[in-house]
C-alpha cells in the first residue's frame, strides 16, 4: 500500500515517507482513528531503517497528525485531514511559484505555462477536454 521511497529522489527518505503518509490522509485512504502500520512493519515494507519511520511518526505526532497510544500503536488524529490538506496545498503552491519563476526566466508567457499544465492534466485524464461538459 505504501510507495517505496526512491533513494535517488531529491527528497530524503524520511521526507518521502512523510509525504506518503500525509497524501494518504489528505486523500482519505487513512481516516481519523485508523491505525498506521507499526514502525517495524512499515520499515520492513519500505525496506528502510526502523529509526527513519520512528522519526517520521514522532514528527507527525508532534505536529498533530498522529496519536500514539502506548501498547496499541499509532492512529491518525481527528485533525489530521484538515492539517494535511493545508500542508500539502502550501507545498504545491510553493512548487507552482517556483515553476512560474523558472518559466518567466526562460521567457515563457503565463498562458503558455497554463496551456502546458492543462495539456498534462488532460493527458492524465484529470481535466475534461475543451468543449466537453460533465
Amino acid at each position: 500500500m505504501w510507495p517505496r521511497p526512491d533513494p535517488k529522489a531529491p527528497l530524503s527518505i524520511s521526507a518521502q515517507i512523510r509525504e506518503s503518509v500525509l497524501a494518504a490522509i489528505a486523500a482519505g485512504r487513512q481516516r481519523p482513528g485508523d491505525r498506521l502500520p507499526s514502525v517495524r512493519g512499515l520499515a520492513a515494507e519500505l525496506l528502510v531503517n526502523p529509526n527513519t519511520v520512528a522519526k517520521v511518526y514522532r514528527d507527525l505526532e508532534r505536529e498533530g497528525f498522529l496519536v500514539t497510544r502506548p501498547g496499541s500503536g499509532v492512529d491518525v488524529s481527528e485533525e489530521a485531514a484538515a492539517l494535511a490538506m493545508v500542508e500539502l496545498r502550501a507545498g504545491l503552491e510553493a512548487r507552482a511559484r517556483e515553476l512560474c519563476e523558472q518559466a518567466e526566466r526562460a521567457g515563457f508567457a503565463g498562458v503558455e505555462v497554463l496551456a502546458m499544465i492543462e495539456a498534462l492534466l488532460r493527458e492524465q485524464g484529470r481535466l475534461q477536454p475543451e468543449g466537453s461538459q460533465r
